[in-house]
């Protein structure tokens, strides 16, 4: 059985723009790119800025607790 180790994946979609994923060390994808681009050193910038940035980064919920539970 082969090791699955977690990190950034680099890919093309169907219509050839190029997005990310971040997978876990267990292979579970928990983030990916919402935008595809046009170039993949576009795509390799915005994983070096994450990578720069999300560790400081705050965690702001943006939960509407007024509504109220789900109808």
């Amino acid at each position: 059985m082969v090791a699955v180790t977690g990190g950034f994946e680099i890919y093309q979609d169907s219509a050839e723009l190029w997005r990310f994923r971040y997978r876990t060390d267990l292979g579970e994808i928990i983030a990916v790119s919402d935008e595809g681009l046009n170039k993949q050193s576009s795509i390799r910038n915005v994983i070096d800025y994450i990578q720069r940035n999300a560790a400081q980064a705050p965690i702001q919920d943006v939960t509407d607790n007024t509504a109220g539970p789900e109808q």
